[in-house]
């Protein structure tokens, strides 16, 4: 079954089309994100960076200039999907609507330039492989050590933890020597 998108579900995908058009350098910083929509939903769901009013002004603009386009009978539509009473402005409406979906959405953040590396833990080497990048930060891992079960385990690190990046091929010998102990310096 084909169900239309709402009124609402339109402006915010208009939105996030356009938001995701734009480079992500609204901060004029270096980004590991490819958008400004994706800057939005990293802020969102993380930390708000000292350029957040530049985002924020962003979005405004372009929900007002949306609303502003639109029919008396859309605005009433707009109410009726959003819940706003008869006053209601449907500008700040669909504002906090697209930032609800920022919340919602997956961050795609550009992968890490490394994907296998090692650090301690109370003297013992543990090895490491990137599965996912989920923040600036942070990685969902696999690590495997000599005192973890074989298969090794899945969970969340942060970079500052990992004390040096290995290539696929010391990560193998690792393996097959059965993650022998190494140090970083």
């Amino acid at each position: 079954m084909n169900e239309s998108k709402s009124t609402t579900e339109v402006a915010i995908s208009a939105f996030i089309h356009e938001l995701s058009r734009m480079p992500a350098t609204l901060s004029g910083e270096d980004s590991s994100l490819d958008s400004v929509w994706e800057e939005i939903k990293a802020q969102v769901q993380n930390e708000e960076s000292i350029y957040w009013d530049a985002y924020v002004e962003t979005m405004s603009v372009l929900v007002e200039a949306y609303v502003e386009g639109l029919s008396a009978d859309v605005l009433e539509n707009l109410r009726d999907e959003l819940y706003l009473d008869d006053d209601g402005d449907v500008g700040e409406g669909l504002f906090e609507a697209l930032l609800d979906r920022a919340g919602e959405e997956d961050v795609a953040y550009e992968p890490f330039d490394f994907e296998f590396f090692y650090y301690d833990v109370m003297g013992t080497t543990t090895y490491g492989q990137v599965l996912k990048r989920t923040s600036i930060w942070t990685a969902q891992v696999r690590v495997w050590s000599q005192v973890l079960p074989k298969g090794g385990e899945i969970g969340l690190i942060s970079t500052s933890a990992i004390e040096c990046e290995i290539s696929e091929d010391v990560f193998n010998f690792a393996k097959r020597a059965a993650w022998p102990k190494l140090s970083a310096k």
